[in-house]
């Protein structure tokens, strides 16, 4: 059992309204949509959300465009304030929405005094008829009174949204179930879905935009972003919308966001909301919301909201240390452990438990006790079979409905692990030379778990390390081993075997060695070649190394060099594929080079020779010759990079000849000097100080 404080990897606050104050304006989020109701006539509605902390009143019809972009025409019309119920909570229009949390207390819609702030929706709406076929009309209002933001540079709140009734007529907006604004704590993550239908049945796709403002035209006919107030790290669409220190993501594919709020207040979310039939786009619109981020944890009375939780009664099974997201279980045993949540907050919680259990693992139960109290518990009960094994999620939702500034519904979602180890696996059946070992493995397993390894009736040889995960063994005829798996959580064994049979195929025994011409014994740049002799294998693969270290490309008997240095060490690692041959892998010989800077180290047909050396850059070539050379013997100078820095030429005569160089402003290090006597390079290091 571990007492831990409740971790939560997502918060939500999930509420129907949210607000901020706003000294003169009051519009905090809206939507405009529409309503097929026959051939091309349509219930247009627009829906706004205002500050309760307001007192502007809200207009008692607004006017609204509509406009044909295939004829660039257009008319003006107005929308009314609606004298039905406001859906899809049929509330009274311009009534406040609830705060969703119970008790519900009263709200600054009612008491100016109140610490919770509260909303009001109006609907405005009209009949609309089109009066021909485009694949775009456009509609669109402005509302001339936004409410204040963290990431609007002000503005008024532009709404629009197009039907496409030249493919079809019949179209209605989708309708999302999910409420216009969003509570989160500050600096804590939160992620949220977007829940949306589409009563006809249309594919629908929702976008991060920017919110519109107003434009100078009477019928605005293009889009006007509002703009975005200069903050750091800077708002974008991408990863920054509002103040999240560029953590904001969105996935297109299952509408869900997810963020960590940076800045305290009210921000806006444009969404733009697509709905596709048979691929065509048959209408849009966009639709705002607001993000209100809370200090949590430092603002209103009372301790921060805490909880304690644990995982307890664990019955086949082991709760991790991670604490309360982590359980495992063994494969056809009975896995059971409650969970228990005990609120530790001044205002008791109303907790009420619940889970994707259903669709996560589907064969696993959970009962809930204690719904709707400060003190709840959930049992999960799962016999997991041979086809679960591996890692398994679900997501524990918590909700606490008690009501707490600004009044908001809490909910957090907890993810939950439960892993059933694999069954413990032996490996394949297999067969040895006689005179190789067996190297058993066993697969699988799970934490805290023992193995033993151990010989079948029967079986010959011997067994080394036989309660190792790994164990060795050495049978001289054909013999089973079995591993068995156990923990003191896991009541059952978790058992496999595996038969080790012995070739009947003789073993050979390969030999190999290496050699090298001209010698062991060359001067720089001259070539050598190495060759692999092997014997008694006939399927020899190479691996040339030099020093040590594979050389790329050299694998085969042969291999040729021309840029060996003096003491390089060269060898050839030969693994024998035939079926039994004792080595399998045989490292022959090591050649070690003698690689002399002149050919005259080695044959003495002429002597070269500097003085002095090291020098300063000044210094006297000595050449002593055995004979006459009728070509010239040219001399180059270059530095360790190969940058040739000195070239000349001299005719050598029998005996001694001397050349004085100078070179000049020249940096300290080495140098070769290459002296080419009869087409034989001849290589001296100068040593510049």
């Amino acid at each position: 059992m571990t007492n831990k404080s409740l971790y939560i990897s997502i918060i939500v606050f999930i509420c129907s309204i949210c607000a901020l104050s706003s000294s003169a304006n009051n519009a905090l989020s809206g939507e405009l949509y529409y309503k097929w109701l026959s051939d091309s006539t349509y219930q247009v509605y627009l829906k706004v959300y205002t500050d309760c902390n307001v007192s502007t009143p809200a207009p008692s019809t607004i006017s609204i465009c509509v406009h044909n972009t295939c004829t660039n025409s257009n008319f003006n019309t107005t929308l009314n304030k609606a004298t039905t119920p406001v859906p899809p909570n049929n509330l009274t229009n311009g009534g406040e929405v609830p705060l969703g949390c119970s008790p519900t207390p009263a709200t600054t819609c009612t008491d100016p005094n109140s610490k919770y702030d509260g909303i009001r929706v109006w609907l405005y709406t009209n009949t609309i008829t089109l009066p021909s076929r485009c694949n775009t009309w456009k509609l669109s209002v402005v509302y001339n009174s936004r409410a204040g933001s963290n990431n609007l540079a002000g503005g008024k709140m532009y709404l629009w949204a197009t039907i496409n009734n030249q493919i079809s007529h019949v179209n209605s907006s989708p309708v999302f179930t999910t409420g216009p604004a969003i509570f989160t704590c500050m600096n804590q993550p939160i992620s949220y879905k977007f829940n949306i239908t589409d009563p006809d049945g249309d594919s629908v796709a929702i976008a991060i935009a920017q919110p519109q403002t107003d434009s100078i035209a009477t019928c605005p006919t293009i889009n006007k972003p509002n703009g975005y107030k200069s903050l750091t790290p800077s708002i974008n669409l991408t990863n920054n919308p509002f103040q999240t220190n560029n953590t904001f993501q969105f996935s297109s594919s299952s509408n869900n966001m997810s963020f960590l709020s940076s800045m305290a207040g009210n921000n806006i979310l444009a969404l733009n909301i697509k709905e596709y039939r048979n691929g065509t786009l048959i209408g849009n619109y966009l639709r705002e919301l607001q993000v209100r981020a809370i200090a949590c944890f430092v603002a209103g009375p009372g301790p921060p909201i805490t909880s304690t939780a644990k995982i307890d009664t664990v019955v086949n099974g082991y709760a991790s240390t991670l604490g309360i997201s982590q359980v495992f279980g063994c494969i056809g045993q009975p896995l059971s452990y409650g969970f228990y949540l005990k609120s530790l907050h001044t205002i008791p919680a109303k907790y009420t438990l619940s889970s994707n259990i259903d669709t996560a693992i589907p064969n696993a139960t959970i009962s809930y006790w204690g719904q709707g109290t400060d003190s709840v518990r959930y049992q999960f009960n799962w016999t997991p079979t041979i086809n679960d094994t591996g890692i398994h999620n679900f997501i524990l939702f918590i909700t606490d409905s008690a009501c707490r500034p600004p009044g908001t519904i809490l909910q957090y979602a907890n993810n939950i692990t439960i892993y059933i180890p694999h069954g413990v696996f032996a490996g394949n059946d297999t067969a040895i030379c006689s005179n190789e070992p067996m190297i058993l493995t066993a697969y699988g397993g799970h934490p805290n778990a023992s193995y033993k390894w151990s010989k079948l009736p029967g079986a010959t040889g011997g067994l080394t390390c036989d309660t190792c995960r790994i164990a060795t063994a050495t049978p001289t005829s054909t013999s089973r081993y079995a591993v068995s798996l156990t923990s003191n959580w896991c009541p059952n064994k978790y058992d496999d075997t595996i038969e080790v049979s012995i070739l009947s195929t003789p073993v050979t025994f390969p030999t190999a060695t290496i050699s090298v011409l001209p010698d062991s014994n060359i001067w720089q740049w001259l070539e050598a070649t190495f060759t692999a002799n092997v014997t008694n294998c006939t399927k020899p693969a190479f691996q040339w190394q030099l020093n040590g270290n594979d050389i790329t490309g050299a694998t085969s008997a042969i291999w040729r060099s021309t840029t060996l240095v003096d003491a390089d060490a060269i060898t050839c690692v030969i693994k024998c594929g035939d079926s039994c041959p004792e080595p399998r892998i045989i490292v022959p010989n090591t050649i070690t080079m003698n690689v002399a800077m002149s050919a005259d180290d080695i044959k003495q047909d002429s002597h070269i020779a500097i003085h002095p050396n090291p020098n300063n850059g000044s210094f006297r070539l000595h050449i002593t010759t055995k004979q006459e050379y009728e070509q010239p013997t040219s001399i180059e100078i270059s530095d360790m990079l190969g940058r040739r820095i000195y070239t000349d030429a001299i005719k050598l005569n029998v005996g001694h000849t001397m050349k004085d160089i100078h070179l000049r402003n020249i940096s300290s290090g080495i140098y070769l000097m290459k002296v080419l006597i009869d087409n034989r390079m001849q290589v001296i290091r100068v040593s510049i100080e």
